[in-house]
């Protein structure tokens, strides 16, 4: 990784740290809504951790975050992590609200599927690209069937806004702590 990508600290960044303030605002009006009683300053930092499991991992996670928003659990979580298929979430963010309709979300697993030849043109213009390999085409693919969508995310849907919960993941292939940016 470049160093662009990967910042080292023993502390959150300025940026993450806004975040977290923003967002433990909403998850104490989450938990008060449940009736939990908390203050600003002992708001839990929840997170969902979603494992693995490719086109599985990324149904189940739908379900789980769809059950989740039905409970009024889903506005409690800071933060949403995960790997292999539960990253699947990423095309979540494309939707600015999502995390207030997850039926809408879900429909979209039910409608019509991306055409081979739109997929094909994607993957052409991302061929392009120094980065390219093939998870890029199988994850294409199974967006395609599964998710019903092909698409790049923007550096704006990316933007962690406090309604969203941010999406982290982070490995540490020598066994240290790993430190992250914001995605």
């Amino acid at each position: 990784f470049s160093q662009k990508l990967v910042r080292g600290g023993a502390s959150l960044c300025a940026g993450e740290q806004d975040y977290v303030h923003k967002r433990k605002q909403l998850v104490l009006e989450a938990l008060h809504r449940l009736e939990i009683d908390c203050s600003e300053d002992s708001v839990p930092h929840i997170a969902l951790l979603p494992s693995g499991g490719g086109q599985r991992a990324a149904v189940a996670l739908l379900g789980s975050l769809h059950q989740m928003e039905k409970e009024a659990l889903l506005g409690t979580l800071l933060y949403l992590g995960g790997v292999s298929g539960s990253t699947s979430m990423a095309s979540l963010y494309n939707d600015p609200e999502w995390s207030c309709n997850m039926d809408r979300a879900l429909s979209k697993l039910g409608g019509p599927g991306v055409e081979l030849e739109q997929a094909t043109a994607w993957l052409i213009e991302r061929a392009k690209e120094e980065d390219f390999s093939l998870t890029d085409l199988w994850g294409v693919l199974t967006s395609a069937g599964i998710m019903k969508q092909v698409t790049q995310l923007t550096t704006h849907s990316r933007r962690s806004k406090s309604k969203r919960n941010k999406a982290v993941s982070c490995i540490s292939s020598d066994g240290s702590s790993p430190s992250f940016r914001r995605s």
